[in-house]
Order: C-alpha cells, then sequence, then structure tokens
C-alpha cells in the first residue's frame, strides 16, 4: 500500500502544467535490457560471481535451512568445473577456494552438486574472478561505449556507463547510478541500497599519500525534484578484514537547480594502505526506476601528496553532432537526390581544459568515414585566428563549446554523391574527431578521451533522436481532444509507408491508453491528412523483438489494407490525438533529452489552438520516426508479420546444430536470438545451419532480419 501511494503521489507531480506536455521518468532502462546476460537460475539452484584477490581464500557455506531435506553431502562436479586460478575444496556443508598467487587474471568455473538425505540434488555454481592486484596510479573517465564499466577495474556491472544522461560532463561519457538493477528493472523494496560501483584490488603498501578524487554531480539530464534529500551517494573503503566503511555521502539535491560536476577527494588512511585495498561507491534511491540519478567522472587513485582539482588532460565533452541538418537519420531516398540539402555546414565541438594552467593541442583532426571505412574528407578540426575568432588551441581551464565550418564541405557532398546511394539502401557516413594534446598524463583513460566519433545513418526513416530515451513525454489527461506533433520536411515529395514510434515503460502506467495516430501536412490548422486509432500502445518486446525496440505502426486504409500517403515538398508533421479520456497519465513516448534544439519543432493543442512547446523543463526531440521507401512495412502486432512458411528450423527442439529452410527470395542477414523476456543474446550473421549448444536449456525466439533489419520471419525454438 505504500509503494502504490508513493506512485500516485509522484505521477501528480509529474506535469509543470495542467495545460501542457509533461515529461514522465522511466521505470527502465532499455540499454540496459537489451546488453543484460540471460539468466542462469534456471540451469542452477544458485549462482554467483565471485572475486579473490590472488593468494586469498573465499568461503560459503551452504544456508541449509533452503534445502527441503536434511543435508546429507556437498561434492565438487569436477566434469562441470574448470579450474586453474586456484585451489577448492569441500568440508562438510562448506565450500572453500584458495587462489593461487598468479601473475595474471583468471576466471575459474566452479560447479558443486549437494545432495538431501532423500536424494534430491541441488546445483551451484560459481564464476571465480582471481585478481592481481592493481598499481597505482589508477584512472577512469567512463569514456568508452559501456553500457557496463570497465571489468578490468570494476567487479560488479550495476552503474550505466552513457554519454547523455550528465549535464555537462568533463568528458565524454560518465558512470550514473540510475537505480535500476542489471537486468534494466527497478529493484523494488522501497527506498535503500540501489547501484554499487567496487574497484577491483590496489596494492596500497608502499603508498604515502594514497588519495581517491572523483567529480559528482547529482541529476544530471535526469527528473525534477530527483535525487531527494532522503536520498544520496555513498563512499565507502573496504578494511584489510573485509567489512565496509563510510568514508563520505553526499545528500540529495530535492527541487534545487543541477549542479556542475563537484570534486571531492578522500585521503586514505594509514589503516587502509594494505595490499588488496577496494574502495566502491553506493547510491540510495527510491529503487522504483530510472529517477534518483548521480553521475560521476574522473575517479583516480593516486599516491599524490598535491591532489588537487585539475587534471593533466585535455578531453572532448561530447560526441559529434550528426552530419545531417537536424536529423540523425535521412531516409536513403530522399537523401541520394539532395546530398547539399541534408548535408550540414557547420560542427559542434564540445571540449575540456582541465590542466593547472593552459593546454594546448597542435594537432587534431575531422574526418568522415563511409560504412566500408573509406575516408572521404580530412582535414584541421580546431582552428586559430583568422580562421575562427578564438584560439582553439590554447585553451585557458574551463570547458569549451565552438561551431567551425566544414571547410572541405564542397569536396565531402561531391565524395557522398559518388558513393552512388541507392534507393532503400541502409548505410552510413561516421564522422570522427581527434586530438593529441601536449603533456597529457600517460594512463589509458586520458588518451581514450581524445577521439569521438558519431554515425549519421541513412536508413528508410527520418529521426531526429539518438536511440536512447531519458524520460516520457505525454500529454496530461482529462480530454479527448489533446494532440502533440512533431516537425520534418522533405526537400522533394516522397510516399511515407509506416510511423515508428518508442514506447518506454514508465511504473505500468499509460500501457493501456487509447490513441490515434496522426499525420499533418504543410498546415496543422488545416486537420490532419491521415488518422488511426489504436486500442493501446504496442510493446515490441511482447512480440519476440528487443526490448527497447521501435515499434512499426504500417499506414492502413479503412478497411486495413496496406497504403501509402504522398507527401509533397516541404513541411509535415507527425503525431497522436489522447482518446482515453478522464486520466490523470497519458500515453507516454520515448523523448530524447541530448537535442535541446529539436524542441523547437514540438507542437501541441489543448484549446483547439495549435502552440509551440515552450516549457523550458521540456527540451528535446519525440522519439517518433516517418518511414518511407519502396519495401512494404509491417506493424509490429500483425500476425502476417511472421511469413509463415518462409522458413522452419529442425531439429527443433535441438541440443546443438539447428538447420534453417527458407525461402530464397527473401535476402536473410542475420540472425538475433532472443529470450522470451525481450533480452537479445546473440546476433549472429546468416547460415543455414547455425550452432545453438552454448545456450541454456529452454525456449528461444530466433529473429531472421534483411540487411536493413526488416523482420522477414520469427521462430520459436527450444533447446534442451
Amino acid at each position: 500500500m505504500r509503494v502504490t501511494l508513493f506512485i500516485a503521489i509522484l505521477f501528480l507531480g509529474w506535469s509543470a502544467s495542467q495545460a501542457q506536455p509533461a515529461l514522465a521518468p522511466l521505470s527502465h532502462n532499455a540499454q540496459l535490457i537489451q546488453s543484460a546476460k540471460i539468466e542462469m537460475r534456471n540451469a542452477f539452484n544458485y549462482e554467483e560471481e565471485v572475486y579473490i584477490q590472488s593468494g586469498r581464500m573465499y568461503t560459503y557455506c551452504l544456508d541449509l535451512a533452503l534445502l527441503s531435506n536434511p543435508f546429507w553431502s556437498m561434492q565438487l562436479e569436477t566434469g562441470q568445473s574448470t579450474i586453474i586460478g586456484g585451489s577448492p575444496s569441500v568440508l562438510d556443508s562448506c565450500f572453500f577456494y584458495t587462489a593461487f598467487s598468479i601473475q595474471s587474471n583468471v576466471v575459474d568455473t566452479v560447479v558443486l552438486s549437494v545432495l538431501d538425505d532423500q536424494d534430491l540434488t541441488y546445483n551451484l555454481r560459481f564464476i571465480i574472478h582471481v585478481r592481481t592486484s592493481e598499481a597505482l596510479p589508477f584512472l577512469d573517465d567512463f569514456s568508452y561505449e559501456g553500457p557496463f564499466p570497465d571489468h578490468r577495474f570494476w567487479i560488479d556491472r550495476e552503474v550505466f556507463v552513457n554519454d547523455g544522461l550528465a549535464k555537462d560532463p568533463l568528458s565524454v561519457g560518465v558512470a550514473t547510478f540510475d537505480g535500476v538493477n542489471t537486468q534494466g528493472g527497478p529493484y523494488g523494496g522501497g527506498t535503500g541500497i540501489s547501484d554499487h560501483l567496487t574497484s577491483t584490488f590496489f596494492n596500497l603498501e608502499a603508498a604515502e599519500d594514497a588519495v581517491l578524487e572523483f567529480y559528482y554531480q547529482a541529476r544530471g539530464n535526469g527528473f525534477a525534484n530527483f535525487p531527494r534529500p532522503e536520498d544520496s551517494l555513498i563512499v565507502q573503503f573496504r578494511t584489510e578484514e573485509g567489512d565496509w566503511q563510510r568514508m563520505a555521502s553526499f545528500a540529495g539535491i530535492g527541487d534545487q537547480p543541477t549542479p556542475d560536476f563537484t570534486y571531492f577527494q578522500i585521503p586514505v588512511p594509514e589503516s587502509f594502505q594494505y595490499d588488496g585495498f577496494q574502495f566502491r561507491f553506493v547510491n540510495i534511491s527510491p529503487n522504483d526506476g530510472v529517477l534518483a540519478m548521480w553521475h560521476l567522472d574522473y575517479v583516480q587513485l593516486s599516491d599524490d601528496p598535491a591532489a588537487s582539482a585539475a587534471i593533466a588532460d585535455i578531453a572532448f565533452t561530447s560526441a559529434p553532432p550528426s552530419l545531417f541538418r537536424s536529423y540523425t537519420a535521412i531516409p536513403s531516398a530522399q537523401f541520394k537526390n539532395n546530398v547539399n540539402s541534408y548535408l550540414a555546414e557547420d560542427i559542434e565541438i564540445g571540449i575540456g581544459s582541465y590542466f593547472v594552467n593552459n593546454g594546448t593541442v597542435p594537432v587534431s583532426r575531422l574526418r568522415f568515414f563511409n560504412e566500408e571505412g573509406t575516408n572521404l574528407t580530412d582535414e584541421t578540426l580546431l582552428e586559430v585566428p583568422p580562421v575562427v575568432a578564438q584560439n582553439q588551441r590554447d585553451l585557458a581551464p574551463g570547458q569549451y563549446q565552438f561551431t567551425n565550418p566544414i571547410k572541405e564541405r564542397n569536396t565531402l557532398v561531391q565524395q557522398v554523391i559518388n558513393l552512388n546511394i541507392q534507393t532503400d539502401d541502409s548505410t552510413a557516413i561516421e564522422t570522427i574527431y581527434t586530438m593529441s594534446p601536449n603533456n597529457q598524463g600517460s594512463l589509458q583513460a586520458y588518451r581514450r578521451n581524445d577521439t569521438v566519433r558519431f554515425k549519421s545513418e541513412l536508413k528508410d526513416y527520418f529521426a531526429y533522436d539518438d536511440g536512447t530515451a531519458e524520460v516520457g513525454i505525454y500529454i496530461q489527461g482529462g480530454t479527448q481532444f489533446d494532440l502533440i506533433a512533431q516537425e520534418y520536411e522533405l526537400v522533394e515529395g516522397d510516399s511515407l509507408k509506416a510511423i515508428r514510434m518508442f514506447f518506454p515503460y514508465v511504473f505500468n502506467q499509460g500501457n493501456r491508453q487509447r490513441f490515434e495516430l496522426m499525420i499533418w501536412g504543410e498546415r496543422l490548422e488545416d486537420g490532419p491528412i491521415y488518422q488511426k486509432i489504436y486500442d493501446q500502445p504496442v510493446f515490441p518486446d511482447r512480440f519476440g523483438q528487443r526490448v527497447g525496440s521501435f515499434t512499426n505502426f504500417a499506414l492502413k486504409t479503412a478497411t486495413d489494407q496496406d497504403t501509402s500517403l504522398f507527401v509533397p515538398s516541404g513541411k509535415f508533421y507527425v503525431g497522436w490525438r489522447q482518446i482515453s479520456a478522464n486520466t490523470t497519465a497519458g500515453l507516454y513516448v520515448g523523448f530524447d533529452k541530448s537535442r535541446p534544439e529539436i524542441s523547437d519543432k514540438i507542437y501541441y493543442n489543448k484549446t483547439g489552438t495549435w502552440q509551440k512547446l515552450s516549457v523550458p523543463t521540456i527540451q528535446g526531440a519525440i522519439m517518433i520516426r516517418p518511414v518511407f521507401g519502396k519495401e512494404r512495412q509491417i506493424s509490429t502486432n500483425r500476425s502476417d508479420q511472421n511469413f509463415k512458411g518462409i522458413w522452419t528450423a529442425y531439429p527443433n527442439p535441438s541440443s546443438g546444430w539447428l538447420n534453417l529452410k527458407g525461402d530464397v527470395r527473401h535476402e536473410a542477414a542475420t540472425i538475433e536470438i532472443i529470450s522470451l523476456q525481450g533480452q537479445s543474446i546473440k546476433s549472429i550473421g546468416f547460415e543455414s545451419q547455425i550452432n545453438i549448444s552454448d545456450l541454456l536449456p529452454g525456449r528461444y525466439i530466433l529473429v531472421i532480419q534483411d540487411r536493413k533489419g526488416n523482420i522477414l520471419d520469427r521462430l520459436q525454438i527450444i533447446k534442451i
């Protein structure tokens, strides 16, 4: 009852105004769900991942109360165990593992069987990581793809490494404590400990002035009023006896403005300066979803008597923008005849200098590559007067945002035209920034943030978003006439075939809201040129696709036949009307806060009059994509998308090899294996025979796709 009341109050507090669209926090992190490994609890009664310093011992004693009958014996299953890093042993109901003194990290798998006095067997599995101690200094600025922290230096994967949730990060990429578990779902259970970020082992025996330093930020681009004052970020050190001791904590900010990143240092007391030292960050949150966020950047452990906020580093603070004007993706049919119209003229550069005095960047490059890796153009990135007004290569401490022209744009346009892009092609153009600052630190983290990249996609749709929703946007309910629309523009007329929408999970609310999908021509005031009512949003993971996929709505006639809509050159709009009335919440659609400039293209209508979105707290792009091209579009929830009879799998069930037989007229390119919970297990190139022996026993969805990612068939298979 307590949790239900909390959520109800939270919903009422989401809307900044009863007369405008509002934002809602997410209950699930779709990127973590996509990346999570399939759970193995169905194959083992108990499983644990263990990290041991070399030369140390791990002990596990069975909780006998968990057995159905009195305990009889425990034994090592040698045929299922691989042991090279230590010595396992069993005594009565306890398991012991003594790690060898090794020179490099190893991973062992130990399987135990427990027998009770009624001959019932319980299987236990331990994944044991034997780690050597790391030497100082250590630095991680999280400027890598993620979504989990670097496994070499961190022993858990509960935080989310990303480049979109923090506000003005010091370098591209942060570690975010987002309040959802490793599988991307809420922890549940009310306010309490949520995410952990635990370091590997460090040898501090010879240290004289060991200090932990880091930058932290509350909220970032997260939801307003969070983290609450009762939420917190905690820093702990591990004693030599294995206990965790609190060293610092930071309270949530509530309704205060989002702060900048703050520097903090904790000298390591002498009692912690041993071989095997660990530190960790822990957050306290509501445990109900992506709410009380904290962000970390530049976490470092060093032996430094003069530790300070200065860092011997110059870093990119953001990825390059899309090469296309406004859009992150453009239909290839539109782009191939209008390259000059769609290619941007300028680039944005986010960069930070953190030296005590000026930092210098003598060498920097801007390059563009096609999908095959061919360099299209190459020019200097950071400039000096008179090319630009400010010297961009000699930087005083601080953060900068530069706007530079693409000097070789004419050459780039011609190179792209020469690519001979065809209608319905699926390709990309990658923008890469690189630089080589003088006198920066020698650790990998200093160099890693000297390169950033972004792929501008040529697909079959227009998109403003980057594929990641930070929040959901909705229309505050109450009437059946609430509308919202996002503006697009065609250089030449084309046939609109479908609309794709991203439906995030928002506390399981709004999942049954009726809505009307709408398309408008050049003037919103003239009314829609297409409209179709849907009883509820469609979540693709319920139809065998990955969590976080876009829902495809093919355009249909009144008799539910495939159709297309010719849209002339100029502006057009895509959006929806809220139908369900007398509700406190509406239909939730993904909202990308990393594109604040797109807010100028969003309109809403609650009173019969269209207005441009003008809410300062709602800055971003709606994750809704108009689809063009010649190929047939299939709605996500339609039964005919199964293409019955095109492919079959045999033998099914199978314990190893699986044969695929299908219609060769459909050019399959990839196979994705998905759990029944919507988690992507693996993706491989299409072959007529695939090996599934590495899958755990159970049911899976086999998704066969063409080279553009269109689903050609879905088959349910059983691994035995």
